[in-house]
């Protein structure tokens, strides 16, 4: 597929860059977008070559949500109301694609994030200095969309997540980070090396036990301590017999660095 709104590449050391290129709009979503958006993820799932996907915005924002004017513009085309079937279809998409992909998901927010539904199904997020997050759905007269209402709670707590969302005020990055929501907060211009510092130390583990790991926190998330425990030895098992499972052993026997090849 050629991309009109993103930017995807394969850069060094297992990574993939999603950029989100609509920088004049501040990375408003529209459509079209979205199906770029949830393609490269499918490429990148795919890619044996990659391990780790990282996702910025161009230009000042990370991302602004849905353009509001491009609903508009569809409603009044359409003389309907509601969420045009375009951005309804295209966003529905996105979000199972998101919760299918089964590798580490890492957001470098470069700047301002104007509804949190993307950013929150991101598995870890680095925030410049610059970085603001709002909940801004509530103001709007309407709900966070892309189970928002789930993911936030999860991430920051019920609390804070029940303020930050029936307030839609902004809470900057240093807030941010004291609530959990982001993992670090770096100098504007680190932003991009310390993300991509952090992806590449995470493709240097072995890629099949990353991917189960991934896997066994979002499984084991709402299970039982006995159900967690069974689940985890089931994977153990797996994993075990593993070309990479034998390395890792290998490796750690002999003293050296282990080869891995995500077989």
């Amino acid at each position: 597929m050629t991309y009109q709104y993103i930017i995807y590449e394969v850069v060094e050391d297992h990574i993939g860059l999603i950029t989100l290129n609509r920088p004049r709009a501040l990375n408003a979503l529209v459509p079209q977008m979205r199906i770029e958006w949830a393609d490269a993820l499918e490429v990148a799932r795919a890619d044996d070559q990659v391990r780790v996907v990282v996702i910025t915005g161009a230009g000042t924002a990370f991302g602004t949500g849905i353009d509001v004017r491009d609903v508009a513009a569809r409603r009044k085309a359409a003389d309907a109301p509601g969420l045009p079937d375009e951005h309804a279809e295209t966003t529905e998409h996105l979000f199972r694609t998101i919760i299918r992909f089964d590798k580490p998901y890492i957001a470098a927010v470069n700047g301002p994030v104007q509804g949190l539904d993307w950013v929150s199904l991101c598995d870890m997020r680095i925030a410049s200095e610059r970085a603001s997050f709002a909940s801004r759905y509530v103001r709007m007269g309407t709900t966070p969309a892309i189970a928002g209402c789930w993911t936030l709670p999860h991430i920051v707590g019920y609390g804070a997540a029940a303020e930050l969302i029936w307030t839609s005020r902004p809470m900057d990055a240093a807030e941010a980070l004291r609530l959990g929501y982001v993992s670090r907060v770096v100098p504007h211009e680190q932003l991009m090396p310390a993300t991509m510092d952090l992806a590449r130390r995470i493709a240097q583990g072995a890629p099949l036990a990353v991917r189960k790991c991934k896997d066994l926190m979002r499984r084991c998330w709402d299970m039982d301590a006995e159900q967690a425990f069974a689940l985890t030895v089931e994977t153990q098992a797996w994993l075990h017999n593993t070309e990479d499972g034998q390395e890792g052993r290998r490796a750690w026997l002999e003293k050296r660095e282990p080869k891995f090849t995500g077989r």
